[in-house]
C-alpha cells in the first residue's frame, strides 16, 4: 500500500499484477495500528482478518523514519501469526545519503538480519521490480485466478469515478 487516502479505511481492494513469471493478487488493506478508538478497532482488526488469508505480506515502512512502537505491533502480529513477510523500505529517496547505512542497520537490528529487506523509492520507481520479483520468488506456485489484461476485482467504472472522488478530495484539501 502506497498511498494515503482516510476514506479507504473500510475496504480492501484486490490489484492483480501477471507477469511471465507470475501472478501476485494484492490485498490493499486499511493499516494495521494500536487503535485508540472503535473505529481503529474495527478497521484493525478487518485488516488482521485479510492477512491472515494470506500467503505473504509485504510490511511497506517510511524508511526516512526510524523503527517505532507501531512498527513493533505490526511485527509480533506477523510473527505470532507465523506470517511471511517481506520489509520494504520504502521514502528510502528521503532518506540521507550520510545515514542511509545507519538507517538499514537500524531496520536490521528492529526486524532480524535474516529478514527478507527491500530498499523502495515508490514515488521514484525504484526497487519496485525487484520488490515483485523477490514476492514472485518467495510465494508458493498455483494456477493464475485472473485472466492476463486484469489488474483489479473491480470494475473499471468503479475506478474512475474513485479516481475523481479522491481527486476532488485531495483538491479541496489543499484549497483548506
Amino acid at each position: 500500500y502506497i498511498g494515503d487516502w482516510s476514506s479507504d479505511v473500510c475496504s480492501s481492494d484486490l490489484g492483480i499484477l501477471t507477469t511471465d513469471s507470475g501472478q501476485i493478487i494484492f490485498v490493499d488493506t486499511p493499516g494495521v495500528h494500536k487503535p485508540h478508538h472503535r473505529l481503529g478497532e474495527i478497521l484493525v482488526k478487518n485488516a488482521k482478518s485479510a492477512i491472515n488469508g494470506v500467503d505473504m505480506v509485504i510490511f511497506v515502512i517510511d524508511s526516512s523514519e526510524e523503527p517505532g512502537r507501531g512498527d513493533e505491533y505490526i511485527l509480533n502480529f506477523l510473527i505470532a501469526n507465523k506470517t511471511e513477510f517481506i520489509v520494504a523500505l520504502n521514502k528510502w529517496d528521503l532518506v540521507n545519503r550520510e545515514f542511509r547505512n545507519l538507517r538499514l542497520d537500524q531496520y536490521r537490528r528492529f526486524f532480524g538480519i535474516n529478514r527478507n529487506f527491500q530498499i523502495v523509492s515508490a514515488s521514484q520507481g525504484e526497487g519496485c521490480s525487484e520488490l515483485v520479483d523477490m514476492a514472485l520468488n518467495l510465494l508458493p506456485e498455483g494456477p493464475k485466478l485472473y485472466g492476463e489484461d486484469t489488474i483489479c476485482d473491480q470494475p473499471l467504472d468503479n475506478l474512475l469515478s474513485d479516481l475523481v472522488r479522491r481527486s476532488e478530495e485531495h483538491t479541496s484539501e489543499l484549497q483548506s
